[in-house]
């Protein structure tokens, strides 16, 4: 979510935005895919389960539009599509009034703490984690730095605080209780990723600013990786928990965290190769239909 709302107001910021041309080319690149896993999850589960079920996974597919209800962790898009809807009016707002986009933080916090008065935690936690109202904060951040934080190259010291205030944060989340339970303290909800947006914003700004980039080498692999990390995203259900079952089972016990990370690691290699395979086979083939959506700097 930070790095989306970077890369966009990195690219847009000096130029204007085809509104219609964005909404296109963001649809080319992501629709594709989507269309093909959401058909390969409904053909599983009528394999495993009979029509009923299976129309009722593409039934959930098509209130993805508006609900996290997409399959393989397509909720992340259904969050992207309705920033994709405010985002013009941010660029227009950033560009008159610098800082105006923080009214959106803002309004999220209140939403925020109203559902958590009047709903509970499970409600507040819901919002928060798969929908704008509490993503809607790291696209902010995302596109603040990438307008206003243009002095991060060489910073180290800044990416180091911003890294280790990251793994301070989980520890402190993990203590009450992680994702699944954290009935003592749920206000966490209104703030978690808010600062989760802002170190990670001060990370990828950082990172940019501070190196250049080659197609080959280290760099190229990582680059390959990046082209590769939608198909990675949204195939890599298909496989993890089965390679987790299978490794736990006949190779090695994964209650330890650091055997369970070294495993991680290793089985990555061949879900990012199937996953290279796709996006240089498929996801390709339909890029080539994108058009322009930036003109001429103003």
């Amino acid at each position: 979510m930070v790095l989306s709302g970077y890369l966009f107001a990195k690219i847009t910021r000096k130029r204007p935005l085809n509104y219609v041309k964005f909404l296109r080319a963001r649809a080319v690149r992501l629709l594709p895919l989507l269309l093909a896993v959401i058909l390969i999850v409904v053909i599983i589960e009528y394999i495993k389960s009979g029509g009923l079920p299976a129309l009722e996974k593409l039934r959930d597919s098509f209130y993805g539009i508006l609900l996290p209800t997409l399959p393989n962790g397509g909720w992340s898009i259904t969050v992207e599509f309705h920033f994709y809807l405010i985002f013009p009016m941010i660029l227009l707002m950033e560009r008159n009034f610098p800082f105006s986009s923080l009214i959106f933080v803002f309004v999220g916090f209140l939403i925020r703490i109203g559902v958590l008065h009047y709903y509970g935690e499970a409600a507040v936690q819901d919002i928060a984690y798969w929908t704008i109202i509490g993503r809607i904060d790291q696209f902010i951040f995302g596109i603040l730095t990438a307008y206003y934080l243009n002095s991060l190259s060489g910073r180290n010291w800044l990416a180091i605080v911003a890294g280790v205030s990251i793994l301070f944060l989980y520890a402190a989340f993990d203590r009450l209780g992680g994702f699944y339970s954290n009935a003592e303290f749920p206000e966490i909800w209104i703030f978690l990723l808010t600062l989760e947006g802002i170190c990670y914003s001060i990370l990828i700004g950082w990172y940019d600013q501070s190196f250049r980039f080659k197609d080959t080498g280290f760099s190229g692999l990582i680059a390959k990786v990046g082209s590769a990390s939608y198909s990675i995203y949204l195939l890599h259900v298909f496989f993890v928990f089965r390679i987790a079952r299978l490794v736990n089972e006949y190779v090695i016990s994964l209650d330890n965290f650091y055997v369970a990370f070294l495993a991680c690691v290793i089985c990555f290699l061949p879900v990012a190769g199937l996953s290279w395979l796709s996006y240089r086979y498929y996801e390709l083939w339909w890029v080539r239909f994108r058009k322009p959506y930036i003109e001429k700097e103003i």
